[in-house]
Parts: structure tokens; sequence; C-alpha cells
């Protein structure tokens, strides 16, 4: 079961890979992924509400827009529809999804399907007294398995979510399919009123062809925000270079967004991703299809077309395995020696381990990143004891003179500018160590055209 969101990537998938029986040993079953350029996003894991290994619940938040998303599997003992109807929500938006494993008259398909449980009854009474509205048309297809087919991933808002509008355009996604029992499903989530501007367009992308229309663009907008009669003087004092510091940070990010594009994010933006890849894909979504039709035409679909889609299945399986490996070694064959332990980061990969909530002296919980970081804060490092005013400082006596400023050379800092890693996280100003290399290479090798910016002056 996938379920995509339109909050720029941010993917929740839920996973069937461990037993039926549920126990204090067993691993979670449902999973999270968030993209990493999704910033402005900030999502917590709500333990507090409900702690199964088959249910998750996140806490997301952009601006002062909060929403719950909870996303679980039901297995075939319904371990974990006791453990939602015990759960105390919050009054927020709410949007429960997930692989229910129930059949019911409500989403099962036709006279054919198999009648519904007490559990699927129970949790049709919950969502109802609760205010929940199921997304799902009955009748449409979320699962095929061989002969089988069936409605077992349902979507549910409640009345806080529908409210507004803003949870948008579910569907079933066919196009997404890459050969999974459970079809994918989509929903989006309007953001727009929410998200702060300046963080909708994403990331620069700096390239090395950027170089010389970003330097040519730095000498040409600096004289608009530091004066040169500052950068003339050797003896600036503090208010002045705080001046000169907020011009040249100004500097770069106009440069920046004058040549730099910005980073295009694709869902399919995967190195080892090949046309034979490609093509395999499309004869898998093609059976799928024609099994879908002849099951809407004849009531059943044929051995045959089930054995093509079987073997097209197993073989981009295979496909993609072999792709993957070939990419890897043909990258980890030219990589330069220096960088060769750089590969390591393969299987480490870059996560985000968000911490479960944590308990306040008071017995309420801390949630959020915030809250998380004073409750810390005051933990380990509370305000100094108030001490008795007893110390009296003399301050008609004159300080030591300070040290005198010593001279940092270019060789110093050219020194210190080339150490810097050009894969580094960019600052708020997303301005990376790239640009300041260029804006040190204008400066030691001045006289670059600037005909680019001409026009723009």
């Amino acid at each position: 079961m996938i379920v995509s969101t339109g909050l720029k990537g941010v993917i929740w998938v839920g996973c069937k890979s461990c037993p039926d029986n549920v126990g204090v040993d067993t691993p979670s079953r449902v999973t999270t992924y968030v993209n990493r350029n999704c910033s402005d996003i900030k999502v917590a894991v709500r333990t507090d509400i409900q702690e199964h290994p088959d249910i998750i619940i996140l806490d997301i938040s952009i601006a002062d827009f909060s929403f719950l998303v909870i996303n679980l599997y039901n297995d075939s003992n319904n371990s974990v529809i006791p453990a939602l109807m015990n759960a105390k929500l919050p009054d927020l938006p709410t949007c429960i999804t997930g692989d229910f494993n129930l059949h019911h008259d409500m989403w099962s398909a036709g006279d054919s399907a198999p009648s519904h449980s007490g559990k699927a009854e129970d949790l049709v009474d919950w969502m109802t007294l609760n205010g929940f509205t199921l997304l799902n048309q009955k009748g449409e297809v979320t699962f095929t398995h061989q002969k089988q087919t069936s409605v077992l991933d349902l979507t549910w808002l409640n009345d806080k979510a529908l409210m507004d509008d803003q949870f948008q355009n579910w569907q079933i996604r066919e196009d997404l399919d890459i050969g999974s029992d459970h079809l994918p499903v989509t929903w989006e989530v309007d953001l727009d009123g929410f998200r702060p501007p300046d963080q909708e367009e994403g990331i620069f992308n700096f390239k090395e062809e950027h170089e010389e229309a970003w330097i040519a663009a730095l000498s040409t907008i600096m004289p608009t925000h530091v004066p040169l009669s500052y950068l003339d003087d050797t003896d600036i004092s503090k208010l002045d270079l705080n001046i000169v510091i907020t011009g040249f940070m100004d500097t770069l990010s106009e440069a920046t967004s004058w040549t730099i594009p910005h980073k295009k994010f694709s869902a399919k933006a995967n190195p080892w991703w090949t046309d034979e890849l490609k093509t395999a894909l499309q004869r898998i979504r093609k059976l799928r299809l024609e099994l879908k039709q002849e099951r809407a035409h004849h009531g059943q679909h044929s051995e045959e077309t089930l054995s093509k889609y079987h073997k097209a299945n197993n073989f981009f399986k295979h496909l993609v395995k072999a792709a993957k490996k070939k990419w890897a070694m043909d990258f980890a064959s030219t990589v330069e020696l220096d960088k060769v332990w750089k590969l390591t980061n393969w299987f480490k990969g870059v996560r985000w381990h968000t911490s479960p909530p944590i308990k306040k002296p008071s017995g309420e919980m801390a949630t959020t990143t915030e809250d998380k970081c004073l409750l810390f804060r005051d933990t380990f490092f509370p305000p100094p004891a108030i001490l008795p005013d007893t110390f009296h400082s003399d301050f008609s006596i004159p300080h030591e003179t300070t040290r005198q400023f010593t001279d940092v050379t270019d060789h110093e800092i050219d020194t210190a500018i080339r150490d810097t890693s050009n894969t580094s996280a960019p600052s708020f100003s997303k301005v990376p160590y790239r640009a300041i290399k260029w804006a040190w290479a204008s400066h030691r090798y001045p006289g670059i055209n600037s005909s680019y910016v001409q026009t723009r002056v």
C-alpha cells in the first residue's frame, strides 16, 4: 500500500513483510519516507497517541497548519482495529489510510465479494461515530493476487479534513504500478496558502558551467550592495563591517537567483533506470490492463494472460537487480582513489531519525522538535542559580589593551576555502561552498567578462 501526497514527495509505504502474530519483538510493518528537500514541512511521530507495530501516526505541520496521517496494516488476526479504536485522536484534520484487510458492503465489489466480518462492522461503526468518511468508490479494486481481486486498501477522512477541501484528488494509480499485489493509491494536500513563498522553488542546481555567468553577476551586483569605500577602508568599524557582511550575503543570493536554475525533482530520477526497464514496466501495466478487461467482460481472466503477467513481473524484478548492480559497478570503477571511502554512503543512506514524544515533568508530552529541544535544554542546562548581590565591579578601572588584529593572508583564506566540500548542505541563503569558491576565484583572478548581466542592471 503506497500513499503519496502533494507535499513535494512525502511518501508513506505500508509493508507486509512480517508474520501475522504481533508480539513484543515484532518489527514495525509500516514505514514512512520523507523527502529531505521538504525543509518547510515538519513531521513528528505521535507514539503518545498510540504505539503499535502496525500503526504509525504522523503529525505533519507547515506554518500554522497541522494534520494527522495514520498509516496502518491490519493483519489476518485483525489486531490493529482494537488499537485504532482505543486511540484518543486530537482535534485535527485526520487521514486514516492503509491495508485494512477487511470486506464490507460499503466498499467491496459486487455480490461475489466475501461477506463482511464483525471486525469490519465494528470499524464502520467507529468511523461513522467519529465523523470519518470513506474516499474509496464501492467496488474499485485495489488488490489483485492470482485469480483473486478485492478492495483492501482504504482511505478515510474526518470532518475537519473534509471541511476546507484541502485533501484532494484521491485515486488509484495503475500507471504507477510496478508489479505489487496492491495498486498504488495517491492523494494530495493543498498547502499553497500555508507554504512560505521563499521555500516553494527548492534548492539551486550549481554546476561548473554556471561559474562564469555567476561571477559576472557577482561583479555587477556587488557595488549596489557593498559601497566600495568600505572595501578600501583598512580601519573599518564593527557597524560598517556588519553592513559589508550583510551586503555580501545579499549579493551572493541575488547573483544566484539571476544565473543558477532551480533543481527539478523527479519521481523517476534513478541513475540506474534504463530504456529496457521502461519497456518491461510498460509490458506489466499492459498485461494488468488486459486482466482487468477480461474480468470485466468474462467474469474471470484467462490462465494464459495471468501466466504472461507473472512472467513479465519476475522478468522486471530480475532486470532491476541487474541494472542496479551494473550501475554500481560502473560507478565504483570510475571513482577517484581519494574518495573511495565515500562509496560506503550507499548502504548507510541519509535518514531522518525522528525521536518519539518525551514526557515533561508536568506529565504533558513534548511532540514537536522545538518542545523537545527546550525540554532537553532546561533538563541538562538549567539556568544558573541567582547569586546574592555581594559582588561589585569597579568599572572605573581600565581594561587591559586587547591584542592587535593579525592580518589574514590570501594563502590562508585560499587554504581554508579549498578544504570545504562542494557536496555539503547550503546555508539558509541556499548558497553552497561552491559559490564561495567562485567568489574567491573572482577576487584572486579578476577580469571575467560581465556582459552576461549587463541587460539586468
